[in-house]
């Protein structure tokens, strides 16, 4: 299960990627402009990221490809059009992209490359995170605050793991569910908010104010500073 931004200018062909990405168990997201693809990337983490070469307004999506990689942006990208040249697919690669998938196409074939993408990402190698005065020893699975153990459920524990992981990133109650809880049947977005409250509980004493913020409409934010 990912969280995927799919940048498309074409109405129908978004919702047919969404569709099928949705089908998997995905949580998509849709922009058909550079600049709204770029507030959605500076304000949610995305595991992979599907965008076309022809955009409306400003800027292709090779444009904005190069722009996110040389902000230092990691995730993979599949760029996704009907410019099949071997020129083309070099400009792509050349550009940052990951993998290429030519219009028209199989959605049994995108889903294929979208999901082998999010398997050549290496899991995380480092097991000890410290944000500000968080640390967290995912080996031992134990969390400090201000250098103090504290004390979690394995539920608000694996919440704290993910917000640490991302620090800086907002992600809304439908991701935290979807990342933390993804063996329940019917999760809802109280379970969320309760585990959170539980935690900022636990750890805001320690820490003389709490890092994790609430943004309005949007979901929540772990702050480092």
């Amino acid at each position: 299960m990912a969280k995927v931004l799919v940048v498309e200018d074409d109405s129908a062909t978004a919702n047919v990627v969404k569709q099928y990405l949705e089908a998997r168990g995905h949580e998509v997201d849709v922009a058909d402009n550079s600049k709204d693809a770029l507030a959605f990337i500076d304000t949610y983490f995305y595991n992979i990221m599907i965008f076309d070469w022809h955009l409306k307004g400003v800027g292709t999506g090779i444009e904005l490809l190069r722009t996110y990689r040389s902000s230092g942006g990691t995730a993979p990208v599949l760029m996704m059009t009907s410019r099949s040249s071997i020129e083309d697919k070099g400009s792509g690669f050349d550009a940052g992209a990951d993998d290429y998938l030519a219009k028209p196409f199989d959605g049994r074939e995108l889903v294929m490359r979208v999901e082998a993408l999010l398997r050549r990402q290496p899991a995380p190698a480092n097991n000890l995170i410290r944000v500000g005065l968080l640390s967290l020893d995912a080996g031992k699975r134990v969390i400090f605050a201000n250098d103090k153990p504290i004390s979690l459920r394995p539920r608000e524990y694996a919440l704290l793991e993910h917000f640490m992981r991302y620090p800086g990133h907002v992600f809304s109650t439908e991701a935290l569910l979807n990342a933390v809880w993804p063996s329940e049947d019917a999760p809802s977005e109280l379970a969320v908010r309760i585990a959170i409250k539980r935690i900022r509980e636990s750890i805001s004493t320690e820490l003389g104010r709490d890092p994790i913020e609430t943004v309005h409409k949007m979901g929540y934010v772990l702050r480092s500073d």
